[in-house]
C-alpha cells in the first residue's frame, strides 16, 4: 500500500469517526442533557411536566432549561450579583443565555428589554423575557419564560425560583415580552 493512500484511509476514518460523535452530540441534547444520565433525564421530563402541567415531549425537548432552572434554583438574590453567591434578576438572564445559547446579552433588564422584540404573550415559548415594573413606571424585573405560564427569576425576597404568571403579584406588574433574537 502506498504511503499517500494509507493517509487518505486515515484520514477519511477519521472524518467518519468525527461525524459520527457530532450525531450523537446533537441526540443526546444541550449543554446540560449531555451530562446526565438517561434515568436521570426521565425523572427530570417526569417531574416538570406533572409540577407544569406538560407534554412530557415539551419538557424532553427543553430539558436544559430545566436543568439550568434546578443549577440555579435557591441562590439568593444580591443586587449586582451574577454568580451562585447571589444573583440579581438580568445577570441570571444573562448567565442562561450564555449557558444555554452560547449568547452575550445585555447585562441590565432595561437594556435587555430594548434589545428583544416585542411578542404577545399567547405566543411566549421556551427563553422568551418577561418584564416587569415593579415599584416604578420603568422596567425593575426580568423573567425567563418557561412553560405554560411558569418563568424563572432571582426574587428579592426567595432567590432563585419558578413562579407562575398568572400569580396576582406577576398579573399586576407585568409589562412586556421579548424574544431575544437568534434564541429560538
Amino acid at each position: 500500500m502506498r504511503i499517500s493512500t494509507f493517509y487518505t484511509i486515515i484520514y477519511l476514518f477519521g472524518l467518519l469517526l468525527l461525524s459520527n460523535a457530532c450525531v450523537s452530540i446533537q441526540q443526546a441534547g444541550g449543554v446540560y442533557a449531555k451530562a446526565h444520565s438517561k434515568k436521570d433525564k426521565q425523572q427530570h421530563v417526569e417531574q416538570y411536566a406533572l409540577k407544569m402541567n406538560a407534554p412530557a415531549r415539551q419538557i424532553k425537548k427543553h430539558l436544559d432549561w430545566i436543568y439550568f432552572a434546578e443549577e440555579w434554583q435557591g441562590v439568593p438574590y444580591r443586587y449586582g450579583g451574577a454568580n451562585k453567591e447571589g444573583v440579581d434578576c438580568s445577570a441570571l438572564v444573562q448567565q442562561a443565555y450564555r449557558k444555554i445559547y452560547e449568547l452575550k446579552i445585555p447585562r441590565d433588564s432595561r437594556s435587555q428589554f430594548k434589545w428583544c422584540t416585542r411578542i404577545p404573550r399567547r405566543k411566549l415559548k421556551w427563553g422568551d423575557l418577561l418584564f416587569f415594573t415593579i415599584e416604578s413606571k420603568e422596567i425593575s424585573h426580568v423573567g425567563i419564560y418557561l412553560y405554560n405560564g411558569w418563568f424563572l427569576h432571582a426574587s428579592t425576597s426567595k432567590g432563585v425560583m419558578m413562579s407562575h404568571l398568572d400569580e396576582k403579584y406577576f398579573t399586576k406588574y407585568y409589562y412586556a415580552a421579548g424574544r431575544p433574537p437568534q434564541s429560538n
